[in-house]
């Protein structure tokens, strides 16, 4: 009760459980003591803000862009896997807010280096083929 009135939700207090027991009960004297550890860590547990989501996709979507600009195609779970080890974390949730911003930002500027490079190296090629 404590822990439902700290996040304002007494008035749901009967939906929550329902949801949490699919449909077995609505009543916290229902629940099995397990049961009432996970609802109590369900409510502890630390809510995704929407900006850290989407923070989360753009990083993975900037990654993605790096590897089609080297002609490489991979998979969701090698975009996580590179963003982990550039972030030097295990687990990709784990990347704080302010490290996705500095990945993506070290992200995009990589892939707008060789977008230059492939630039450069192309009409020095060009050039090199018309003096030939």
């Amino acid at each position: 009760m404590t822990l439902l009135s700290q996040e304002n939700l007494l008035e749901q207090r009967a939906e929550l459980i329902w949801n949490f027991t699919r449909g077995r009960t609505c009543s916290v004297r229902e629940l099995s003591p397990e049961e009432l550890s996970q609802f109590c860590a369900v409510l502890q547990s630390p809510k995704i803000a929407p900006d850290l989501d989407k923070k989360r996709k753009r990083l993975i979507a900037c990654i993605f862009g790096f590897y089609r600009e080297m002609n490489r195609k991979v998979s969701l779970e090698y975009v996580k896997q590179t963003a982990c080890k550039a972030a030097g974390v295990k687990s990709f949730n784990l990347i704080p807010p302010d490290r996705l911003t500095s990945l993506y930002n070290a992200f995009r500027k990589r892939q707008q280096d060789l977008n230059f490079t492939e630039r450069i190296a192309g009409s020095w090629i060009m050039e090199q083929t018309s003096y030939n």
